[in-house]
Order: C-alpha cells, then sequence, then structure tokens
C-alpha cells in the first residue's frame, strides 16, 4: 500500500520539517507557515538553539540590544503563533520512504514530510580550562563578530585551534580593542604578519590553563608553557576552536556533505538530493552570524515551498 494512503491526514505527515530550532530554522518556520504549508520544527533542547546562551546581542537588525533568550521567545512565538508545530525530540535517522522523506526521532514517532531543511547548527570544541564556565558570556565568547563590539577598547585575548578563524579574529578585533594576546599552543601557526603591531602580542606554544574574575565578569587569564604560568590581565576571551557539524543523522553523508561533515548547498540552499535543504551553520556558509544564518532560513523555505509546488502538483 503507497505511504500516502497511510499517512494523509496524519498529524506526523507535513509539507516541510526542520530539523534545529535555532535561529535559521525558526525563520525557515515563519515563511513556510505564512505560505500556508504545514510545517514542523523539531529540537532536542529549549527552541532558540543557541541564541538562549547569548546575553548580549548587539548586531541583530532592528534591535540595539536584545538578550538571546527574549530574541529566541520572539521567534519562537512567532513560528507557533502562525502554526508551526514545536516537536521535543532528537533527531536519530532521515531517509526516504516513497515519496516522503522519513524522519525517525528519539521519541519513537516516525514523521514524515515532502521536504526537508536541515538546521541542525554546529557544536563547538569547548576550551579545556579552569573556571571558564563561570564566565560564558561574561567574557568568555566563541564568536569575535558576534560579541567583538563589546570589547571596544579592552584588553583581550584570541585563542583556539582553528588557525583561519584565529586570523578573521584578529583582523575583526584589531581596530577595536587596546591590546590583543594571541594564544596557540600550535607553534606551527603562522603570525608573521603581525609582527609589526605593537597591539598584537603572540604567545605560540602557549595554552591558557584558568580564568579568574569576579561575580560579574572575568577579569585575567593564566597561560602555561612547560609549567611556566604567566598571569595575563584581560576582560575577554575569544575562542576560535574547530565546529563540528550536528549531522551524525544523516545517512547520505556522502552525497550531501563534505569531508568535515558541513552539508553542503547551492545558493538555494538545495543539497544534491531532492527534497533536503539547508540552512545556518550546519551548511557551508561564508559567514557564522546570526543575520546570514536567519537569511539561510528564509532563502531554504522559499526553496523548499517552490519545490513543493513543482514536485507535488
Amino acid at each position: 500500500m503507497p505511504l500516502e494512503s497511510i499517512v494523509v491526514g496524519d498529524e506526523n505527515l507535513f509539507d516541510v520539517l526542520v530539523i534545529g530550532g535555532g535561529i535559521a530554522g525558526l525563520t525557515a518556520c515563519i515563511f513556510c507557515a505564512k505560505a500556508n504549508f504545514k510545517v514542523g520544527f523539531i529540537e532536542k533542547n529549549v527552541p532558540g538553539g543557541k541564541l538562549v546562551e547569548i546575553k548580549k546581542i548587539t548586531n541583530y537588525p532592528g534591535f540595539e540590544s536584545i538578550s538571546g533568550p527574549d530574541l529566541a521567545l520572539k521567534l519562537y512565538e512567532q513560528a507557533t503563533n502562525i502554526g508551526a508545530k514545536y516537536i521535543l525530540g532528537e533527531v536519530k535517522l532521515i531517509d526516504k520512504k516513497d515519496r516522503y522523506h522519513a524522519i525517525y526521532t528519539s521519541d519513537g514517532v516516525n514523521r514524515f514530510a515532502k521536504a526537508i531543511i536541515i538546521a541542525s547548527g554546529t557544536i563547538e570544541e569547548q576550551l579545556k580550562a579552569k573556571g571558564i564556565e563561570k564566565y560564558i558570556n561574561s567574557g568568555v565568547s566563541y564568536c569575535a563578530t558576534c560579541d567583538g563590539n563589546l570589547a571596544k577598547n579592552k584588553k583581550i585575548m584570541i585563542t583556539g585551534n582553528n588557525y583561519a578563524k584565529i586570523i578573521d579574529s584578529i583582523n575583526y578585533l584589531n581596530n577595536l580593542s587596546s591590546s590583543i594576546y594571541v594564544v596557540c599552543f600550535d607553534e606551527n601557526f603562522d603570525f608573521s604578519e603581525f609582527k609589526n603591531n605593537k597591539r598584537i602580542i603572540i604567545k605560540s606554544g602557549w595554552k591558557v590553563e584558568e580564568i579568574f574574575g569576579n561575580d560579574e565578569k572575568m577579569t585575567s587569564v593564566s597561560i602555561n608553557k612547560n609549567n611556566e604560568i604567566e598571569k595575563i590581565p584581560t576582560e575577554f576571551i575569544f575562542i576560535c576552536n574547530n565546529m563540528i557539524s550536528a549531522t551524525s543523522f544523516i545517512n547520505e553523508k556522502k552525497i550531501i556533505c563534505n569531508s568535515t561533515n558541513i552539508v553542503i548547498n547551492d545558493y538555494n540552499k538545495s543539497t544534491d538530493v531532492k527534497g533536503i535543504f539547508a540552512a545556518g551553520d550546519v551548511a557551508r556558509t561564508n559567514h557564522k552570524l546570526l543575520v546570514t544564518a536567519a537569511s539561510d532560513g528564509a532563502v531554504a523555505a522559499l526553496s523548499a515551498i517552490k519545490y513543493i509546488q513543482k514536485e507535488w502538483k
């Protein structure tokens, strides 16, 4: 019996299912719902994704300043008020069943969709340092372009294992901060282009040991090289570690992911699998910002709508 005759009209059949409830996923839901398409989003944590961990946002259009949780709530309410369905759960596998895409989740319920938008985001490799958890969003940041303006005219530190991100962060923060310490354990990283910049101090072969502060914010960082400890006064540390794409549920990785598990999409956010689209940090993108994630979600939604209108006449 064809799948359509079993599940049509069922609450677990959707036009579009979005995997991930961050800014890209919620934006996609808003655009799909406004077009009168049945859409749901699957999120294993609180809706909002990384937004809920951001204390203060100052680079999102329309808001001079807004907290991450507040922006997440506004997006969630906008999406659900116009019909998007929130599904609490973790996606374990996506597959193809007849014309539909099948989504298997941790709650044991199988759901089906004409199109899927993957917006599952990424997981950062965490910096292993004493005291770090206490100062997340109070001096500790994983995004220089998101939080760099908060460090204006202040002494800062950049560290991590991703060379390209470190270089980008140095260049972005150079005109904002009063001084920059670059602490990098890998001595093979080349920072010679900054050797004549007196405000940039390179500490190759060192690693961050511990972060200190008061009840409000961080105030200094201790670094270690061969058991030699140095304590550096700094109000912000920007961590530039490798990102791990959340794609473990994709059973067609060889088709739609590259060697680092980033989902490959085109300018329409389409992948090489018909009916599967990707948006936000999990996908190929030049800039990982809130505003670009929202843009990706909108484009992916419009592409999914166009696909359904063409393929499901």
